[in-house]
């Protein structure tokens, strides 16, 4: 059935920026709200610039691709985001012009957004699961390069997000260096793994032991992800939320009704930066209703 599955001819309401019916995805989306649609991800970047650099890494010896996306606003863009598999989200998800159209409207502040490339698959599974040397290259090689380009991060402000194994290293990069990422967006984040010989849960054993530092959370994942170690990444984010509360971090659990894909992720990814620079309405976070996602939750059922 994967050799023929392709894109509903019939469902106007798609995702992702491939133009032939084999590698673009039907979207059923029972919130009319949506942020993250195709016809934003066409909009032209008309308020804001897209600009491609190399990033040479001595820590973990090798060159990645960099996209920085600016805001062409009079003031400063004071937030930042850090994204992993940052290709991925602009080259197939054009979350850049997404984000240029909710800027542009107000629904989102002022934010540069700095995409960082995952380079392959067999680099992204050393990279992104906890490893001391991705950390500091975040911190000592990623954080001076973009103050050279003119990107001058405050701890409040910089948020580093990402989704999988990326949700897992966004938090994991903040745990070693809390004075430097005071924000994490998490989506789907992949807290059942551990090194080999350990039990599944490692990371949130490591909060569990650790100090609590100045860190925000902002946690999301589908209600579909119940496979694998310790009840899937549902049930390990629920787990993950359950520590960091106890240790009293401020953390939020967003579920959506949705599997561990991207249409879930740009959306939520929206709603996150929403109501972590504090946009969405006071009382009211960005978050659609889970009332509503309850529907497709309880069809499966």
């Amino acid at each position: 059935i994967l050799v023929s599955a392709q894109a509903d001819p019939l469902n106007p309401n798609s995702i992702n920026a491939a133009h032939d019916r084999w590698n673009r995805h039907s979207l059923l989306a029972l919130n009319a709200a949506r942020f993250c649609t195709a016809q934003r991800m066409a909009q032209p970047l008309r308020y804001g610039t897209l600009t491609r650099h190399q990033l040479r890494s001595d820590f973990l010896q090798n060159t990645r691709e960099v996209l920085i996306y600016r805001p062409r606003l009079p003031q400063l863009a004071r937030w930042t985001l850090l994204l992993f598999d940052g290709k991925t989200y602009q080259h197939e998800y054009r979350l850049a012009n997404v984000l240029n159209a909710l800027i542009a409207s107000h629904r989102l502040p002022p934010i540069n957004v700095v995409f960082i490339d995952s380079l392959d698959h067999s680099r992204r599974a050393k990279e992104l699961p906890p490893n001391p040397h991705f950390a500091d290259f975040m911190a000592h090689e990623l954080l001076p390069w973009l103050n050279r380009q003119g990107i001058s991060l405050t701890r409040q402000k910089t948020v580093v997000a990402g989704s999988s194994y990326g949700g897992l290293a966004a938090s994991w990069v903040a745990l070693r260096y809390p004075r430097q990422f005071g924000n994490v967006l998490s989506l789907s984040g992949s807290y059942w793994w551990a090194p080999q010989g350990e039990e599944a849960g490692w990371l949130t054993r490591q909060y569990q032991q650790s100090p609590r530092y100045p860190v925000r959370f902002w946690l999301q994942a589908g209600k579909f992800e119940t496979s694998g170690p310790d009840g899937g990444i549902y049930a390990n984010t629920l787990e993950f939320e359950r520590v960091l509360k106890e240790k009293g971090y401020t953390v939020s659990f967003h579920p959506s009704s949705s599997g561990h894909d991207y249409a879930a992720w740009c959306e939520a990814l929206v709603n996150g930066m929403r109501d972590l620079t504090g946009l969405a309405l006071k009382g009211k976070p960005a978050t659609p209703d889970p009332a509503q996602q309850q529907i497709l939750y309880g069809a499966q059922r």
